[in-house]
């Protein structure tokens, strides 16, 4: 398919410089690059469930107001105040609020909001409040909208509340080691929460986690008298891991079972999914070493196995992040995978055979989340490497069948090359398309049926339009392998003059499910990038193999040798910045977290010559000491691979250091854990090399709200100092 951004953002595309009254400062690119600084937007924008209407908040006389306006401009619009959510409350003598509250929307003429321990839901029409109770310390709420039933865990405990406000605590032996409720496997593999009801409300699934045979680690809270350990469980690659077992709760016999799911007791069991019968619950069953899945359907009153769907092998990795995506009619569903073809694809499933009846996608692109399903049309957004777009397929259904004529059409709606985020109204076909790309910070307007602008909401102007920023180029480079192409991002320097030399600074992550480089607004740079440029930087990031949106092959290229592709590639846009005549090839710099710290470590003394001074946050030093789920799916095991975890082990380079480099971490991280950077300090002070290090004491993975201001000027000290 031909690349629909190659117009605009290929190569010779920049930013124009903006004009030259303001510089940023340091509180400008991390306090106010999502506030002030960011581009305008609409508040709480959303269609109004089965209408043509939607919501947001306005303002008028400063004052803010949530407004309901019809799209197909058939009714008036209906104006909801502060003042008049607020004279309901009191009359249900709750607490008034202060500010427009954060709404989801429930029935018609409902919207939904927590004041305080109660859910509220506000009826506009009626202007009445009805409620029911949040209990106090309830943690992981999963509310079934219909029925207002909520589950909710409380000492690692399942409960239910119901509408009458009924509480029924389903599990008792929730403890430190045993887990009821919540996200498992270390919320891999697309898992973000542990309940999991089903349509009408009926029927509640649930995780139970065992860790007891966990290894503890310890979390160092600096900020007591004596400092004090708290002990997490963190499973490292090679050791054991936790095992998880599926329960479901009846609501209406009281009655638990447990899905009886074979295997080994470690595999991963996720993307949990339901029948539109509220009987027949899908599990796919993922085995530890990520090389094969089972879609498992099984009988949610029984627990019993009923069959296995449809399976998959991979002898590189598997990696299920989506649930099964239920089409109406309960005899096809979705199913994304990346396993049959050469990028991520959905296939219509028949749930009776498992078989693959079709595709939907585009060829050479990645789907990435289906939206909605409705009209007999399919809503998913797809991306092309650097824009975000939104597809449609048509589905034609004949008596409860997916008709003979099934073959699939797929058309792109979303025209202008950019980041789209759609909102599908699934009554009439309309939706809101709101992007931004390169010279665009923000645009929302409503589409209507026939895939024409209905009307304009925003077209924000440029917040940054008096600030002197540099122009941005995107760029095509070739991988190490050169054959596989690879985007970069540069930015130059305002009052950019090419007959000078001027140091650079690559950030870089270059690690699974990241991208940095796209035709967004900025094509992805923070404001620090530019800050950087403005100080006279040549700022470079390159999406190397590895990285997100661009395929399996793409992906899968680092398969048990983190490190070496990777480096490779970063060294190729090395490569290409010293091929420039204006870039200083004695100044160059590199910084990284997380992922990134692992490369800028690397980078700094497997390749000792390519940069001068690195800065590294949050790195992981040596994989043996990262988490089972994500180090063994893209490494395998340390017994299977002893000769990849060795030669990606960071501390066998350190007697190659020769610049500057500074590591940096946070001292509660449970995500890198800090022993990873003081195992290299240990090793430094054993082989007499210098290293500069800073901690954060009683942060986590990385350096949030006002201390980022200073972590972000020690950061740009040191490459000013060194650099």
């Amino acid at each position: 398919m031909k690349n629909l951004f190659l117009t605009l953002c290929i190569g010779v595309l920049s930013i124009s410089s903006f004009a030259q009254q303001k510089q940023l400062t340091m509180e400008d690119a991390v306090l106010r690059q999502r506030s002030t600084l960011a581009p305008e937007r609409i508040a709480q924008l959303q269609w109004v469930k089965n209408s043509n209407a939607y919501i947001a908040v306005q303002k008028e006389n400063n004052q803010e107001f949530f407004q309901i306006t019809d799209a197909t401009h058939r009714n008036p619009s209906i104006s909801i105040k502060l003042s008049r959510i607020n004279a309901a409350l009191r009359i249900a003598k709750l607490d008034t609020l202060t500010r427009l509250p954060q709404i989801e929307l429930a029935a018609n003429s409902s919207m939904r909001f927590t004041v305080k321990n109660n859910t509220v839901y506000f009826d506009w029409i009626n202007h009445s409040v009805t409620t029911t109770l949040i209990p106090e310390n309830a943690e992981h709420n999963d509310l079934h909208a219909a029925t207002k039933a909520m589950a909710y865990v409380k000492d690692n405990n399942l409960f239910v509340i119901d509408a009458a406000n009924a509480i029924t605590q389903i599990t008792t032996d929730g403890s430190e080691d045993i887990v009821y409720g919540q996200a498992v496997h270390r919320n891999e593999y697309g898992i973000n929460k542990g309940t999991f009801w089903n349509n009408d409300g009926s029927a509640l699934a649930f995780y139970r986690m065992d860790q007891s045979m966990v290894s503890s680690y310890p979390i160092y809270q600096l900020d007591q008298k004596p400092a004090a350990a708290k002990m997490i469980k963190y499973p490292m690659a090679g050791m054991k891991s936790h095992e998880v077992s599926i329960g479901v709760y009846n609501r209406t016999t009281k009655q638990t079972v447990y899905l009886k799911i074979t295997g080994p007791k470690d595999q991963y069991l996720t993307n949990i999914s339901w029948n539109n019968d509220n009987q027949t619950i899908y599990v796919v069953v993922l085995n530890r070493e990520t090389s094969h899945l089972d879609v498992n359907a099984y009988n949610a009153n029984t627990g019993e196995f009923i069959k296995t769907l449809f399976f998959e092998n991979n002898n590189v990795w598997l990696e299920p992040t989506h649930p099964l995506f239920m089409l109406p009619n309960n005899k096809y569903a979705l199913w994304e995978s990346a396993n049959v073809y050469s990028h991520h694809m959905y296939q219509v499933i028949d749930l009776e055979s498992g078989m693959n009846l079709n595709t939907i996608g585009f060829d050479n692109t990645e789907v990435l989340d289906i939206l909605a399903y409705a009209n007999d049309k399919l809503y998913f957004t797809w991306t092309n490497g650097l824009d975000i777009n939104l597809g449609c397929t048509k589905f034609k259904f004949n008596k409860g069948k997916l008709a003979e004529t099934y073959a699939t059409v797929t058309t792109n709606l979303s025209t202008i090359p950019g980041i789209h985020t759609p909102l599908i109204n699934e009554t009439n076909g309309y939706w809101i398309d709101q992007y931004s790309n390169a010279t665009t910070p923000r645009i929302i307007n409503i589409m209507n049926a026939s895939n024409k602008v209905e009307k304009e909401l925003l077209n924000a102007s440029n917040p940054l339009k008096e600030y002197a920023l540099g122009k941005t180029k995107l760029l095509k480079l070739k991988a190490a392998d050169a054959s596989t192409t690879l985007y970069a991002r540069i930015i130059l320097p305002p009052n950019f003059d090419s007959t000078k030399k001027y140091p650079s600074i690559t950030y870089v992550y270059n690690g699974p499910h990241v991208q940095l480089v796209n035709n967004g607004w900025l094509n992805g740079a923070d404001l620090w990038q530019h800050l950087m440029a403005e100080r006279g930087y040549i700022v470079f990031v390159l999406d190397g193999r590895g990285s997100d949106h661009r395929g399996l092959a793409f992906e899968q290229a680092i398969h048990r040798h983190l490190g070496d592709a990777e480096i490779a590639d970063q060294l190729q846009g090395n490569k290409y910045l010293r091929s420039l005549s204006y870039i200083d090839s004695t100044r160059m710099g590199i910084y990284g977290w997380s992922f990134g710290g692992f490369m800028t470590t690397s980078l700094m003394t497997r390749t000792p010559n390519a940069y001068k001074v690195g800065v590294c946050g949050g790195p992981v030093i040596d994989w043996n000491y990262y988490e089972v789920m994500y180090t063994e799916r893209y490494m395998d095991s340390p017994s299977e691979n002893p000769e990849g975890y060795q030669k990606a082990n960071t501390l066998n380079y350190i007697d190659n250091l020769k610049g500057k480099l500074l590591m940096i971490h946070g001292t509660s991280d449970d995500v890198v854990v800090w022993q990873h950077s003081l195992m290299y300090i240990q090793k430094c002070v054993e082989k007499g090399k210098q290293l500069d290090y800073f901690a954060y004491p009683g942060h986590l993975h990385n350096v949030l709200g006002k201390d980022r201001v200073h972590l972000l000027n020690k950061i740009s000290n040191y490459f000013e100092t060194n650099l």
